[in-house]
């Protein structure tokens, strides 16, 4: 017998919130996985990251939306501790707003009682130049020079303070590419890599899931190539076609438990399906190499 396939049954699975995607992992990924989403604003990465929030949350409260859309189970896959979500940009209100844009009320409604979220978005406002006067009339403006670079380094500590070891949780952070305006007043643009570097050594110490977004558009190709090395896993999302034939398609390009588990040939890459009550990626005939 392959000791490969046994080891496979024996771990521990976690879903990633996606059945499309796990029912081809065979149930989930082991506790320890990083995966990244990247791509241009706009081609699904941010519903990837919501879907998973909203089905993961709809988990957490036994919910039976969660069994209507996985089925039953296999017996190697367990729930994870908590689902946390951390943005730097988007207010709790927000968050709300975009979880409503991406699933219907009833899932999300569940969902949200369940997720743990974190935000740095009053900090983040709080750097830009123009803020409301302090005699409530108009507004001031403060020029680069007057912002003290202290003041960007705050605001990152509190990013660190929220990077915690929680055994066995589900951890999304949306986004990395989002720490770019925050850290250039203080760090190298390269040291993008360690920041992913060390919320990645975080999740396989503890055991849980890393889940990350990031926008392609903000980063150079030498950021983007640092960044997606950190990672155990590597889903790029983009277009395909012309005009209205233009869709979606996430490509994985770097994700060993997946080509093993679905045994494609190397690079493959999917048709999304994105509306309110699915995301997924079709189960037709991959999108040949040669035509992308």
């Amino acid at each position: 017998m392959d000791s490969n396939a046994t080891d496979n049954k024996s771990t521990p699975k976690i879903p990633i919130g996606v059945p499309s995607i796990d029912s081809r992992l065979r149930g989930g990924i082991r506790p320890g996985t990083t995966l990244l989403a990247m791509g241009p604003f706009g081609t699904g990465y941010h519903e990837f990251l919501r879907t998973i929030a909203i089905l993961h949350g709809n988990w957490q409260a036994e919910s039976d939306l969660f069994e209507l859309a996985y089925g039953e189970v296999s017996s190697n896959v367990r729930q994870p501790s908590q689902v946390r979500y951390l943005s730097i940009n988007d207010s709790e209100t927000r968050f709300q707003r975009n979880l409503h844009d991406t699933g219907s009320s009833e899932w999300v409604d569940t969902a949200l009682e369940h997720i743990s979220f974190h935000s740095l978005a009053d900090d983040v406002a709080d750097l830009g130049p123009v803020k409301p006067a302090e005699n409530g009339t108009g507004f001031t403006y403060e020029s680069k020079e007057e912002r003290p670079s202290d003041k960007y380094q705050q605001v990152f500590r509190r990013f660190d303070d929220l990077i915690e070891e929680v055994p066995g949780e589900i951890a999304i952070v949306d986004s990395i590419s989002d720490f770019l305006p925050i850290t250039s007043k203080f760090l190298d643009p390269m040291d993008l890599y360690f920041i992913s570097q060390t919320l990645c050594h975080v999740a396989a110490e503890s055991n849980s899931i890393l889940i990350a977004g990031a926008d392609s558009e903000l980063l150079t190709e030498r950021e983007r190539a640092l960044l997606k090395r950190t990672f155990e896993g590597v889903l790029d999302f983009g277009w395909f076609g012309q005009g209205s034939q233009q869709r979606r398609t996430m490509t994985v390009t770097k994700f060993p438990e997946f080509w093993r588990e679905a045994d494609p040939d190397g690079r493959i890459t999917f048709d999304l399906d994105i509306d309110r009550d699915r995301f997924g990626i079709s189960s037709t005939e991959k999108i040949p190499p040669s035509k992308l």
